[in-house]
């Protein structure tokens, strides 16, 4: 048998088996950027480009971060020394899909493998000059599990396309890959993925391994939040302007021609094949160039940096029997008795198997005869007992996907028989007594073993066992002759029968008024299918098995229950004068004033309480009181909780509680006229009041046409007489003002008022 081939997964996503990827979020793993020259002729000095950008991320983690709307672009143009500034613009993404993995008929994709694309897509016109232009958009994350580059969760990425002069003179198009790298391939099995691009044009292209570039960070050390800055999520491109940074490759085993360690990957720089074979466990960024050549001379280049994760899979099917015993790939049956002989096939998984194929030949005899079958679960007719030779194949005669077991089968003669017997009271719950009726006379029975099938087994002949708990159990016994030859005989037992000894725990014997009480049924055997009917001596019933009831009196009162089997044997008992409850006071206060400010911070409890002794209070604020009508001043606003305790003669209590809220004392108020004639009295129209803890606050000024001539939102500023408090006085009048605020607690109030402006 191949037996079970275990591959290393080598695709792009996150978290796979054997290793613990995080997946915090969905991460870039991926890009394309690509331009087509679409209008100018050769000689014009205007070029209009559409350019596209392909984005791959992780999205197996679907709480993660989504695909910018606003993407900013940068355009720069570059003279061969330094970097100039020519425009930015956003762009939003297009319709976002799944990328799926190649039908590999023998690999079994993890679950969570999820890879998703989206392309920007947008126009732009650009004069023909002796610069090379630059196009580019920064973004912040890729994974940070990746084990070739320096903190790569704060590396990103940038996307960029560069238009040479050439290019621009020539109305020039981009290459483009032919695909993008599958999503699913084994390591320590060959790579062969074909990397080549497609030029329109037929220009000469060489392929070659490039270093990817980073490009915005997570954000954690730009002190504006992720707008400015390299190092935020979203660099903004007038910002953070070319030459860009390279990722930093862990060196000295990783660099950019061995992204994946010492030898792992080649490309072939003519036809741009990539090969390899990935050894280790891991995500690996990996960066290839294409350089585009007409007439010899170097026209343009396209990148492209994409993530490898690497890690265990298995293959699809595995040829597998039910057997005696198994060493690697062979399985050894041992078949007494009957020449025809069934075998159950444990192969998996079923959905990639598409045929099975059994041979066998006797190992005396192996020219004498062959025996096939091309079932799942063959039964095979066998001419005598003996040794015979075996296989099972999964998938016979295909390319892919194939499996194979070998069988050696021994067949014994053998007339050996399992049975037994047994009898028992259902209502009873005594131990049961088992007889055993098995025979063998060609291969005697030297050993019995009894499984009951509640963790209990026996190597009596005839034992007698005791269940523990009720249920259905289906009896085996099982006989051999001491050496190959067995028999099993499996027989059904209800055994639910009605407990002889019923007894409860009550969590409190004594209780007061209200009397919560929880009865817990220690009954024997008992489950859920059991009905169990209880009565509490109030009046009160109920049907479970473990009961809680509440008694509102006080008195002695019995308890009674019966369990009603689902054999139908009844048992019932009686626990007279079972518990006692005792009457209890009732807590109960109320508070004056219910309106409480810093203003008049001062409240005065009275005691509701009923069948009362004496009370206690707690203020919530660490302070206390035994009076019974008690007063306490307030030193700070907040909700607090009022705690009553009621204590009754006989030591029963009950507890009542409610929570006051204490608000600042905020009030504002609105003059009706003011004379601003600069003469110092009254020449500001401002509220009054207690400001403290106001929020929100907005102070709107309007004339009789309604339109607004002043607007503050601080309290403490007040109304000139001028249109905006700048400008010439306006005119003697009725103006109305209206204040909006919010108090500490958010509560939102208006004043309105008619200010008279007089001069």
């Amino acid at each position: 048998m191949q037996r079970k081939l275990i591959f290393k997964l080598f695709y792009f996503t996150i978290a796979l088996s054997g290793l613990s990827f995080e997946a915090a979020a969905r991460h870039i793993i991926g890009s394309d950027f690509y331009y087509e020259c679409s209008g100018g002729s050769t000689g014009s000095s205007n070029r209009s480009y559409d350019l596209s950008l392909s984005i791959y991320r992780d999205c197996s983690n679907p709480s993660g971060a989504g695909y910018d709307p606003d993407a900013t672009f940068g355009v720069y143009r570059f003279n061969g020394t330094r970097y100039f500034f020519v425009d930015k613009f956003t762009v939003n993404h297009g319709f976002i899909s799944r990328v799926r993995p190649d039908n590999n008929p023998c690999l079994i994709i993890p679950p969570n493998v999820c890879v998703e694309e989206s392309s920007y897509n947008f126009t732009i016109k650009l004069p023909v000059i002796t610069d090379s232009y630059v196009i580019y958009y920064m973004r912040c994350c890729r994974n940070n599990t990746i084990i070739n580059l320096i903190d790569p969760n704060n590396t990103g990425a940038t996307f960029f396309i560069e238009i040479s002069p050439e290019a621009q003179l020539q109305c020039n198009n981009s290459p483009r890959f032919k695909s993008f790298p599958p999503i699913v391939v084994c390591a320590d099995f060959p790579i062969d993925f074909d990397h080549s691009a497609i030029d329109d044009e037929g220009d000469s292209l060489i392929y070659e391994f490039c270093t990817p570039l980073a490009g915005g960070g997570s954000g954690t050390n730009d002190p504006l939040g992720g707008g400015v800055g390299c190092t935020s999520v979203k660099p903004d491109p007038q910002i953070c302007q070319p030459p860009f940074q390279l990722v930093n490759f862990i060196s000295p085993f990783y660099n950019t021609n061995d992204p994946m360690g010492p030898g792992v990957l080649k490309l072939d720089r003519f036809n741009g094949k990539l090969e390899g074979i990935p050894p280790n466990l891991g995500q690996y960024v990996v960066g290839i160039c294409v350089k585009e050549f007409r007439n010899g001379k170097l026209i343009g280049t396209i990148h492209r940096d994409f993530q490898f994760n690497v890690s265990i899979c298995e293959q699809a099917v595995e040829a597998k029997i039910k057997a005696d015993t198994t060493i690697g790939d062979r399985f050894n049956v041992n078949y007494c008795g009957d020449l025809n002989v069934p075998f159950i096939n444990l192969s998996f998984r079923e959905e990639y198997i598409k045929s099975y194929y059994w041979e066998f030949r006797s190992k005396t005899n192996p020219n004498g005869g062959v025996y096939t079958s091309n079932d799942r679960n063959a039964t095979i007719n066998f001419p005598a007992p003996g040794d015979y030779n075996g296989i099972m194949i999964v998938n016979k005669n295909a390319i892919v996907c194939s499996d194979t077991a070998n069988v050696n089968l021994t067949i014994i003669p053998s007339d050996i028989a399992a049975d037994f017997d047994f009898v028992y009271d259902k209502c009873s719950s005594a131990p049961i007594q088992f007889a055993d009726k098995s025979s063998g006379t060609k291969t005697p029975i030297k050993n019995w073993t009894w499984d009951f099938k509640d963790g209990i087994q026996s190597s009596n002949r005839s034992p007698n066992h005791l269940f523990k708990t009720p249920g259905n159990y289906g009896i085996t016994l099982t006989v051999t002759d001491g050496k190959i030859c067995k028999a099993s005989k499996t027989k059904d037992l209800a055994y639910f029968p009605a407990p002889q000894i019923l007894d409860i725990l009550p969590d409190k014997f004594r209780a007061c008024v209200p009397a919560s009480i929880h009865f817990e049924n220690l009954s024997l055997p008992l489950d859920t299918s059991y009905l169990v009917e209880w009565d509490f001596g109030d009046g009160g019933k109920t049907v479970s098995i473990n009961a809680d009831h509440i008694y509102t009196k006080a008195g002695v009162y019995s308890v009674s229950m019966i369990i009603k089997a689902p054999s139908g044997c009844v048992s019932r008992e009686s626990f007279p004068s079972f518990v006692r409850v005792q009457d209890g006071p009732v807590a109960d206060f109320s508070y004056n004033p219910t309106s409480i400010t810093t203003f008049n911070p001062s409240v005065h409890f009275t005691n509701l309480a009923q069948k009362a002794t004496s009370v206690s209070w707690n203020f919530g604020d660490e302070n206390a009181s035994d009076e019974d009508n008690p007063s306490h001043t307030y030193r700070d606003t907040g909700r607090y909780t009022i705690t009553q305790i009621a204590r009754h003669e006989n030591g029963c209590i009950d507890t009542a509680q409610q929570t006051l809220d204490i608000s600042l004392n905020i009030s504002y108020f609105l003059p009706n006229a003011f004379t601003p004639n600069n003469d110092g009295v009254n020449d500001i129209y401002l509220g009054t009041g207690t400001i403290e803890g106001m929020q929100d606050f907005k102070m709107s000024v309007y004339n009789r046409w309604g339109e607004q001539i002043y607007y503050s939102e601080d309290p403490i500023m007040g109304w000139n007489g001028k249109k905006f408090n700048n400008g010439p006085l306006e005119a003697n009048g009725v103006y109305v003002c209206v204040v909006r605020y919010r108090t500490d607690r958010g509560e939102e109030r208006e004043i309105k008022s008619f200010a008279t402006l007089i001069r």
